[in-house]
């Protein structure tokens, strides 16, 4: 920093701290803006230093109250028995939906939600280019079976895959679309008015009519336009659509997303293949009720179909499921209802991508776009039909989605091409290998970002985890309650407990923050489990209560709080907790083992992370920019050896003699410092 070199700055009148802004607490941030001493660019840095210390302070007022939620980020996608949903969607909708956790066609239902703001978060990706992003404490399965936070993650360890899972929904989505109605009649603008259709017509060709003023109402309404009375414009054409999302227009959604594009009155879509031009005109004709031109455009090496479709209902028809018209090729994306359709629904609209953008030959299937999200996503489906692949990227930030293997094989059984070349391609791949290398359904860590994120979790019932980005994911706050629920071999139960104490087990002369939260939280839940009969009465406590008082008080209590409203004597008196002092700097002695002077000081504590409050009084002390701070005394001095060497530290910071007003044996003491020595008054 070269902090050491002191060049004066040029005093800014309106840069000196004004009084009015103090006593502050944030000394950090005082220093940061008000400094007279550093340059912009290190105030910069402790702008960052800032505000990655706000984002840790949220987890810093828990510790005691758990080891952290399973959260994992909005855009993680979630097999459900209502298809593919992201993580923000299934929290909104609050709905107690049944979602995958882990295993071929299992099932579990949620039983609660959860959403943390802005906090720090880790995103991990593997080899195959799969990615999950969560908070610090977020678990995932590693491949031996066990579990890890994504914070303990390293470069080469081998998460699990989930892969077969193989969960659909049994219902097709409804399309609820409403087409554009034939324009209004003068009789339309007649019963809105209240008056006669000739009364309309004198109106219009203005004449004096006695409820004009209802009539131009009318008019606006029903947005009456002269000389369309009851007509539609040829590009407004009305579409004769199913009920429902079904595989042909899946499929023709699918070939859209891969090699179409909208045009001032509707959409085109490019083919070289004779069959698949066909097709296309075809499906639009039965499907939509649309008519499609077919023009050829030759080149010098062949050419290629322009299949052209002038519709602007069309048009309103694919933002109504949801397709950004106005996407570029690195923006598109699998709409929402083909992601929540039944299996079949889902195969169509992928072989119609594939079919549009895919190729199949010596090395298997190769699936190209530049849209990140759409390889993301169709990476993730495809796990649920078995399908292992991987992504790579090539030039111009192309990406490619490889499946090869015995997950061609898969792939040409459950989805394969419309496109007879194609189809024959991948089967001569397949044929051509006798056998092929038994596939590993684990992943190696590549990459360890860090972020700040919002994050989601759910709490599912009997699992306790769900499928998450191909991964699997844990959901519980509290896994040795869980862990005793399941049915565990005895070597599993080992392994287990061997994990658990090395996160709970008490520590030799001094308090696991995590042991103590995990007892109070054992004894929330058997007293309102089991309340008394005094209890029931005058506190209104129903039997059985336990896990959602646990719930409620890990939503509104922090650390302090916690300890305070729920830290017994009974419980004291179990952990045989005592406070503990030195005693003239020569011995350490308990001092204390009545357990509310007990609880208080582990409040006390616990009180702004059990440092004292130093707030600075005065930014321009003595009218020469000095820093003069206090410390809000509360009982407990200052080590004064600490306090001395923290404000040679403030001075560098500040470039002006610093001051520290505290309590010393009951007298008021101020420490000074110039940048040479040390003083004391």
């Amino acid at each position: 920093w070269k902090i050491g070199e002191k060049k004066e700055m040029e005093p800014v009148e309106d840069e000196k701290p004004r009084g009015q802004h103090l006593p502050e607490k944030d000394l950090v941030y005082y220093i940061m803006r008000h400094s007279p001493h550093l340059q912009p660019w290190q105030r910069d840095v402790m702008a960052m230093m800032h505000e990655e210390m706000e984002y840790f302070i949220p987890q810093m007022q828990t510790k005691t109250m758990n080891e952290g939620w399973a959260c994992a980020t909005a855009d993680s996608l979630i097999i459900t028995e209502r298809g593919f949903l992201r993580f923000d969607e299934i929290y909104e909708g609050s709905e107690k939906i049944l979602v995958a956790g882990g295993g071929f066609g299992e099932l579990n239902s949620i039983t609660d939600f959860h959403k943390e703001g802005s906090v720090p978060t880790i995103r991990i990706r593997t080899r195959r280019g799969l990615e999950i992003e969560g908070a610090l404490k977020h678990r995932v399965q590693l491949a031996d079976g066990s579990w890890s936070h994504l914070q303990d993650l390293k470069l080469g360890d081998r998460l699990a895959v989930e892969c077969g899972t193989n969960i659909w929904p049994t219902e097709k989505f409804w399309l609820d679309f409403a087409p554009t109605q034939p324009a209004a009649t003068l009789e339309t603008v007649a019963s809105l008015a209240g008056v006669s259709w000739s009364t309309v017509l004198r109106h219009l060709k203005g004449r004096r009519t006695e409820r004009s003023v209802e009539i131009n109402s009318a008019l606006a309404a029903a947005a009456y336009r002269p000389g369309m009375a009851g007509k539609t414009l040829s590009m407004r054409s009305a579409l004769t659509l199913p009920d429902v999302l079904t595989e042909e227009i899946a499929w023709l959604l699918g070939y859209f997303i891969g090699d179409g594009n909208r045009t001032k009155s509707g959409v085109c879509l490019t083919i070289g293949d004779d069959e698949i031009a066909q097709r296309l005109s075809t499906v639009i004709a039965s499907s939509f009720g649309l008519s499609a031109k077919l023009k050829w455009d030759a080149t010098k090496v062949g050419g290629r179909w322009r299949v052209v479709v002038h519709s602007r209902e069309l048009l309103k028809w694919l933002e109504s499921i949801g397709i950004n018209l106005e996407d570029k090729a690195r923006n598109k994306k699998i709409p929402s209802p083909v992601l929540r359709a039944p299996k079949s629904v889902m195969t169509a609209f992928l072989r119609g991508y594939f079919d549009a953008d895919a190729y199949a030959g010596p090395e298997g299937v190769r699936l190209s776009s530049s849209s990140r999200e759409l390889i993301r996503v169709v990476q993730i489906v495809l796990l649920n039909y078995g399908v292992l692949s991987r992504q790579r990227r090539h030039l111009y930030d192309i990406l490619q989605l490889e499946i090869s293997g015995a997950s061609a094989a898969i792939f040409l059984e459950e989805i394969g091409f419309s496109l007879e070349r194609k189809q024959r391609a991948l089967r001569e791949y397949i044929e051509a290998h006798r056998w092929f290398k038994k596939e590993d359904f684990s992943d190696e860590v590549v990459s360890v970002e860090h972020g700040c994120a919002d994050v989601y979790d759910i709490t599912v019932d009997e699992k306790h985890a769900y499928v998450a980005n191909g991964f699997i994911n844990h959901n519980s706050f509290w896994h040795s309650r869980i862990m005793r629920e399941l049915d565990l071999t005895d070597s599993e139960h080992l392994e287990f407990a061997d994990l658990h104490s090395g996160v709970v087990s008490p520590h030799k002369g001094q308090l696991n923050p995590y042991y103590l939260g995990y007892k109070i939280f054992e004894d929330i839940e058997r007293r309102w489990d089991n309340p008394t009969a005094e209890e029931r009465e005058k506190l209104g406590r129903r039997a059985g209560s336990g896990r959602e008082k646990i719930f409620e008080v890990r939503e509104l209590d922090s650390d302090v709080s916690f300890l305070r409203n729920y830290l017994t004597e009974e419980l004291c008196e179990e952990l045989d907790l005592f406070v503990y002092e030195l005693v003239e700097e020569e011995e350490w002695t308990i001092t204390e083992k009545r357990w509310e002077r007990v609880r208080d000081q582990l409040v006390a504590n616990m009180t702004n992370f059990g440092f004292p409050y130093i707030e600075v009084a005065d930014g321009d002390y003595n009218g020469n920019r000095e820093l003069y701070l206090r410390h809000a005394h509360e009982g407990a001095e200052l080590d004064i050896r600490y306090a001395r060497k923290t404000l040679e530290h403030v001075y560098t910071l500040w470039g002006r003699p610093v001051h520290l007003e505290t309590i010393v044996d009951d007298e008021r003491v101020r420490l000074h410092y110039n940048g040479e020595e040390h003083q004391e008054d």
